[in-house]
């Protein structure tokens, strides 16, 4: 998140419960690439 908010220069510190938990229970056939595909945009986003 730090290195997506930097690169945004937007200050993010953490992610709300609810958007932990779905990270947390989503599989993530991608493995860490999609994780970090999906952090980004959600940096990007906010």
């Amino acid at each position: 998140m730090e290195k997506f908010g930097t690169e945004n220069q937007k200050e993010i510190t953490d992610f709300s419960p609810e958007a932990t938990d779905l990270l947390l229970k989503y599989e993530w056939p991608g493995n860490v690439r999609e994780l970090e595909n999906a952090v980004e945009r959600a940096v990007i986003l906010t």
